[in-house]
C-alpha cells in the first residue's frame, strides 16, 4: 500500500500501488533509499500538487524499473542531490512527468516520460544535473523545461543523447536561463 519510507534501505514493490485518496503515493523522508518498482505502477495521486513518488531533501535516493501513470505528478524531487531516476515510464500524468525543484547532482537516464499534462520533465532552479537517453515526446508543453530565474542554480545541466519530439510546443525550453551554461548533445 502508500507508505512513508522512513529509514534508509532497499525497497521493493511487489504490487501496483492506487493512491486512495489522491494524495502522494510514496514520500520519501530519509537519505539513502534505493525504491526498486519492479515492473509495477503508482498512480491515482490526483490531488492538486500530488505525486506518485514524492521527495524532499534528501540525500542518494534511487527510484528504478516502473511505472508512474495517471498521478498529477509522477515523481516531485525538492532539494534533492546525488540521486539517480532510472528505468521509469513516467506517462498521462495531469501536470509535470517528473517535476525537479532546487535539485543538484543528480542522474536521470533511460526513463520514458510521454503524454503529460504539461511538461515531460521540469527543472526550476536545479542545476550539475546530467539527463541521459531519455525519450520526452508528445507532452502537452514540453519535452523538457529549464527555468531558472538567471540565478547560477540552474545551470550547468547536461543533456546527452535524449529525444525530446512531437510535444505541444518545444523540445527543450529554457525559460530565465543562463542556457549557455547548460550543455546539450541531442
Amino acid at each position: 500500500s502508500c507508505q512513508t519510507i522512513y529509514s534508509s534501505g532497499y525497497y521493493q514493490l511487489s504490487q501496483n500501488l492506487v493512491s486512495p485518496d489522491g494524495n502522494n503515493c510514496i514520500n520519501i523522508t530519509s537519505d539513502n533509499v534505493a525504491l526498486d518498482l519492479n515492473g509495477f505502477s503508482i498512480s491515482n495521486s490526483t490531488n492538486t500538487e500530488s505525486s506518485g513518488i514524492y521527495i524532499d531533501g534528501k540525500n542518494n535516493i534511487t527510484i528504478e524499473n516502473g511505472i508512474l501513470i495517471n498521478n498529477f505528478y509522477g515523481l516531485s524531487i525538492n532539494l534533492t542531490k546525488n540521486s539517480l531516476i532510472t528505468n521509469l515510464n513516467v506517462n498521462n500524468n495531469i501536470g509535470y512527468g517528473l517535476s525537479i525543484i532546487g535539485s543538484k547532482s543528480n542522474n536521470f537516464e533511460n526513463n520514458l516520460v510521454n503524454s503529460n499534462g504539461y511538461n515531460g520533465f521540469s527543472l526550476i532552479q536545479s542545476g550539475n544535473n546530467i539527463f541521459s537517453n531519455n525519450i520526452a515526446n508528445s507532452n502537452f508543453f514540453s519535452g523538457f523545461s529549464i527555468v531558472s530565474l538567471n540565478n547560477p542554480a540552474g545551470s550547468n545541466n547536461t543533456f546527452i543523447n535524449n529525444t525530446a519530439s512531437g510535444n505541444g510546443h518545444w523540445g527543450i525550453l529554457t525559460i530565465y536561463s543562463n542556457s549557455y551554461r547548460n550543455y546539450c548533445r541531442l
